[in-house]
């Protein structure tokens, strides 16, 4: 899974949470990847993806941040 990918990933698991859902640009994003909305509340999760991209057998390491607003 690309990093690209992973953010794709993160994204589908908030729409499966009923959130409206968006990914910004690839570049330019000030380190939002998805924002999530829901209601009043409002997500902004920033995605990485760590390892070697060119050895397929290495495991990576993902994870998202996320920020809550309108709780």
């Amino acid at each position: 899974m690309t990093p690209r990918e992973f953010e794709q990933f993160v994204a589908q698991h908030y729409r499966e949470k009923g959130y409206d859902v968006e990914t910004t640009p690839y570049s330019g994003d000030y380190g939002v990847d998805v924002i999530a909305q829901k209601g009043e509340e409002r997500i902004a999760i920033q995605v990485k993806m760590y390892g070697n991209s060119a050895r397929k057998s290495k495991p990576r390491d993902g994870y998202a941040i996320v920020w809550r607003d309108g709780l």
